[in-house]
């Protein structure tokens, strides 16, 4: 995964969720000005949720405090989940957690 491909697949996610809630995302450069911040960790990454290795759980978010996501490194991430992780498909789920959302009990749906 690239990291045009991070931030383009990040942006896809967030304007999905805009279609659905009353939020407008914006990216700003600032990282003390931002309300979700996403990045990608391994191991003991900092936040006291290391992340367990390749094929194990492939990101976590927070909320209500930050909403922040991080997305373990040590997975194979690609577009499509040919061969490893669909990208998109974990950021618009992780998303979901960062505004709120639990887990469905509806297999086919995004949470």
């Amino acid at each position: 995964l690239t990291e045009e491909q991070y931030a383009d697949n990040m942006k896809l996610a967030l304007d999905t969720w805009a279609n659905y809630v009353n939020l407008h995302f914006e990216r700003v450069s600032d990282v003390k000005s931002a309300d979700i911040i996403s990045f990608f960790g391994a191991g003991d990454h900092g936040c006291g949720y290391p992340f367990d290795g390749p094929n194990g759980v492939l990101a976590h978010a927070f909320f209500p405090q930050h909403g922040d996501i991080h997305f373990d490194n040590d997975e194979k991430w690609n577009l499509g989940g040919v061969n490893g992780y669909d990208f998109f498909s974990v950021a618009l789920h992780e998303l979901g957690h960062s505004l709120g959302l639990e887990h469905s009990s509806v297999k086919e749906a995004v949470m």
